[in-house]
């Protein structure tokens, strides 16, 4: 059968750092991502991991019968399968507002760095050894999305997976780096097309 595009949304409910591969300059060890104009987006791989590996919680509890039905092998980068592909996540009026910030920007009435600082806030870390102390050379700062931001992307997948992903979804709480040190803490739907057999969800926004 062939694929169906859904959409998904994520809430963020803390700081996130969705983690790009590379800091900024001597300041920050590691950054979020950023398009060209400074407007942060969740690259579509990063969600397909986070929900692959809920998908691999569910085989382990004996919800799931194949989690390489739904994602295909590892390392999969073919979009034009009958596998899950996920697009990248973008605030609302994205297009729409990548286009007046470039305008902006390029007119000199903004900056790339005025509009990051919007989205985001400082993050700092330190090791703690036994006894208490900081350890030396162990401050890290960290450049986060801050809460309360929607992204909206969207998923294409076969509808007879459609209850699979829906469970997928749902157990999605997470995402981005430092997940187990109180960073990424989401809320995750899919919203269905109104042709649907099963009631669409509302957006967050509605």
């Amino acid at each position: 059968m062939a694929q169906q595009k859904y959409t998904l949304q994520i809430l963020l409910q803390s700081y996130t750092l969705i983690g790009s591969a590379e800091g900024y300059g001597s300041i920050i060890d590691k950054d979020s991502v950023f398009d060209e104009v400074g407007l942060p987006i969740i690259p579509g791989k990063r969600v397909k991991g986070i929900l692959r590996e809920q998908a691999e919680l569910l085989k382990q509890l004996g919800r799931l019968n194949s989690v390489e039905e739904l994602f295909g092998d590892v390392g999969l980068t073919d979009k034009n399968t009958e596998y899950l592909a996920v697009s990248s996540l973008f605030l609302p009026d994205y297009r729409a507002n990548k286009t007046y910030l470039k305008y902006l920007i390029q007119e000199g009435l903004i900056s790339r760095s005025e509009v990051i600082e919007y989205f985001t806030t400082l993050h700092v870390m330190t090791r703690i050894d036994k006894n208490g102390i900081a350890s030396d050379t162990s401050l890290r700062t960290f450049r986060v999305l801050k809460k309360g931001f929607i992204f909206t992307g969207e998923l294409y997948f076969d509808p007879n997976h459609l209850e699979n992903f829906m469970s997928i979804v749902a157990l999605t709480r997470r995402i981005g780096s430092m997940r187990n040190r109180g960073l990424g803490h989401i809320r995750c739907q899919l919203i269905l097309p109104v042709a649907s057999k099963v009631e669409p969800e509302k957006s967050f926004a509605e």
